[in-house]
């Protein structure tokens, strides 16, 4: 979800075909500055010991898709993740991931029936999703193997029970308290129902290179930005920022304003047509401790022949889980195409921070041709999750929680109205 004003403060990425020498080069550097990438990994939950640092979870996720012209599907499953990591020695370490996920009850005969986003074929996934070598100080760090990345459009998307992960190598170098480089070369992609590592993406099973990326992550409390570079290989090159301004942070309400700008081209035979896309959005609101209340807004220009109208390519996010700002769970521009959206949105925090409720409305007017004259999208999200303690401390929390989100998108065309309700409850340790 895209609620909060400090989803943008974190992560990132750079570069583009960067020759082999430079590229030896660059985490040489970096090695000898000795530093630590804190988003590389999931947040440290806990630390158990000195030298060991275990977390996981176990998560049971029920999933229903209704259509009003369509076949209804449904998933069951339960499952969970568990890494561990440390120090083999001074500065060099490891960390293992190792996350599973079985469908619960009997199996549809109907393979129409099963919703197979929880798993491959609704059948039962087990991967080592994380499985790297480390050298890492204060300063910088270089991570190789299998591991989750945090970028706004390749990371983790932890929506269902076993997240993404890539295979590749990862370094980061901090310049200072606030300024952060990143650069990613990541060559096979798991995503979340499948249980290998492989040479696609989510927008074609045709063979692709991965993707480089690299950037810089400014972060202050009262302002934060964020520059990227990506080369999706095969597919596209794009550049990405977002920026956000807050203000009166000692008052009781912090107003705030943020604004994003994305370019994307290549001529590409693994999709439909090339990509020629950029797009830009804007997003305000105010934000207090019980929560923050914002409007957004995103347009994405026609291009005529072009990929989806005109429409941005993100082989590694799904269609609920890229950084635009008008991005509702179940839909969005990017799972749409070329066109303009709205975007309002309320979060709310119960006292104790136990209770929280999200809750919004999006709609997308499109800019196809072929889609006309259905070209006018509604999406309406309820987000309600229970916390057994202080839900508040993010990554950081343990114990039960219990959510669940409710999903409405209608269409003057199929399927005409898509209900999609997802119920989970988890235990964070």
């Amino acid at each position: 979800m895209h609620t909060t004003p400090d989803r943008l403060a974190s992560k990132c990425c750079i570069d583009h075909e960067v020759p082999l020498k430079f590229l030896c080069l660059f985490i040489t550097v970096f090695a000898a500055m000795g530093a630590v990438r804190g988003d590389a990994a999931p947040a440290t939950k806990a630390k158990h010991a000195s030298k060991i640092i275990y977390y996981g979870n176990i998560r049971s996720f029920y999933h229903t898709r209704s259509f009003q012209k369509g076949t209804n599907q449904y998933a069951f499953s339960l499952g969970g993740n568990f890494h561990v990591e440390g120090d083999l020695f001074q500065n060099f370490g490891a960390g293992l991931t190792y996350g599973s996920a079985n469908p619960l009850g009997s199996q549809d005969p109907n393979p129409k029936k099963r919703d197979t986003s929880l798993s491959q074929f609704a059948g039962p996934v087990s991967v080592l999703e994380e499985a790297y070598g480390q050298y890492h100080t204060p300063f910088v760090s270089l991570r190789v193997g299998r591991q989750i990345i945090k970028t706004p459009w390749a990371h983790a998307s932890d929506s269902r029970i076993i997240p993404n992960a890539f295979q590749g190598v990862s370094a980061s170098a901090k310049a200072s308290s606030s300024l952060t480089f990143f650069v990613d070369r990541m060559v096979r992609f798991k995503s979340r129902p499948s249980a290998t590592f492989d040479a696609n993406d989510l927008l074609s099973n045709k063979f692709t290179r991965g993707v480089l990326a690299a950037g810089a992550v400014y972060s202050q409390p009262r302002f934060a930005a964020q520059a990227w570079y990506y080369d999706f290989y095969d597919t596209a090159r794009m550049g990405y920022v977002d920026a956000i301004e807050r203000f009166q942070l000692k008052s009781k309400y912090h107003p705030f304003v943020a604004a994003q700008y994305v370019a994307e081209a290549g001529d590409t035979h693994r999709l439909s047509a090339n990509v020629n896309a950029h797009g830009y959005g804007v997003n305000v609101g105010v934000a207090n401790d019980r929560g923050d209340l914002s409007l957004s807004y995103n347009n994405v220009p026609f291009r005529n022949k072009a990929f989806n109208s005109g429409g941005i390519a993100s082989p590694y996010t799904f269609s609920d889980t890229d950084p635009l700002y008008t991005t509702s769970t179940g839909t969005g521009l990017i799972d749409k195409g070329a066109g303009h959206a709205y975007r309002g949105a309320v979060t709310v925090w119960s006292y104790h921070n136990k209770f929280r409720a999200i809750a919004s409305r999006a709609e997308y007017y499109l800019y196809s041709p072929a889609t006309a004259p259905n070209n006018h999208v509604l999406a309406t999200n309820l987000d309600v999750t229970y916390f057994l303690g202080n839900g508040k401390k993010g990554d950081a929390f343990h114990g039960f929680s219990l959510r669940d989100r409710w999903i409405d998108i209608d269409t003057p065309g199929s399927p005409l109205t898509f209900i999609n309700n997802r119920a989970q409850l988890e235990y964070d340790f």
